[in-house]
């Protein structure tokens, strides 16, 4: 199990599949409202990052389905949040080095929003979960938005 997980995420590092939830506006800027699918490998790849980190260190008892629920609550979460508060701001990206200029504030609302939904998950599991949820948050969106530089990179280079 653990070895085929391991491979799941490195193939969802590909650059075709990696787009993510609160720069999800963004994408739709650009690709319209097929954008919206790249949420799915998002989603798988914080969901197996989170769970190897909390299988392998032993940190509460829970399975990768329970993990795969927060997270998909969590991302769809931080996409209708960014869509809407992108929809006040009225950004209009037009070319692949224009998402680099959303990208910070992206990841730190994902990351505000997830850790909000995380925490939510963690309370009764973990004397200490504001700080857990807050470290997972980023390391998980650290994975996905890591993925996101990459596909921009190789948009701009084809």
């Amino acid at each position: 199990m653990k070895k085929s997980l391991i491979l799941i995420f490195a193939l969802l590092l590909l650059p075709g599949f990696v787009l993510a939830d609160s720069a999800i506006p963004v994408f739709i800027d650009f690709y319209g409202f097929m954008g919206v699918i790249f949420l799915i490998p998002v989603i798988l790849l914080e969901t197996i990052a989170a769970y190897l980190i909390i299988f392998r260190n032993k940190y509460f008892e829970t399975n990768f389905w329970k993990i795969l629920g927060i997270f998909a609550i969590a991302n769809v979460a931080s996409t209708i949040i960014g869509y809407a508060l992108s929809s006040l701001i009225g950004y209009n990206v037009k070319s692949s080095i224009g998402y680099f200029y959303v990208i910070i504030p992206a990841f730190i609302l994902s990351v505000i929003i997830e850790w909000g939904i995380l925490y939510l998950f963690v309370k009764k599991k973990r004397e200490d979960a504001p700080r857990f949820s807050l470290k997972l948050a980023i390391i998980t969106n650290c994975i996905s938005y890591a993925a996101i530089v990459i596909f921009f990179f190789y948009r701009l280079l084809t």
